[in-house]
């Protein structure tokens, strides 16, 4: 896992983490942390818990618990309201959700 920074084109600083899956290769960007939150402000989740599951920058639903990952596409993300994030990736044949960071 590496993490890195870069400038977008508006000059402005995102944070990535990068993580190689047997599909290839996952961006977690800040930019997805910034859609969850905004996403709970507006839909009354903020300190409700739980996780914001989000695939290709968009949100698909909130989760009281992170469970079966199975029922979600590989490389999609689980985002908390304090920001861990995890990926739900292919780890030896098995489908499982793998924190950005160890617990």
């Amino acid at each position: 896992m590496n993490t890195t920074a870069n400038l977008t084109s508006k000059g402005e600083m995102v944070n990535s983490v990068t993580t190689d899956t047997e599909a290839g290769t996952f961006n977690i960007h800040a930019s997805d942390v910034a859609v969850a939150r905004r996403w709970r402000e507006a839909n009354g989740y903020s300190g409700q818990g739980g996780v914001v599951v989000l695939s290709n920058g968009k949100v698909h639903r909130w989760l009281e618990t992170l469970c079966n990952p199975d029922q979600w596409e590989v490389n999609c993300v689980a985002i908390d309201e304090q920001g861990r994030t995890w990926i739900n990736e292919i780890h030896e044949g098995a489908n499982m959700w793998l924190a950005d960071e160890p617990f």
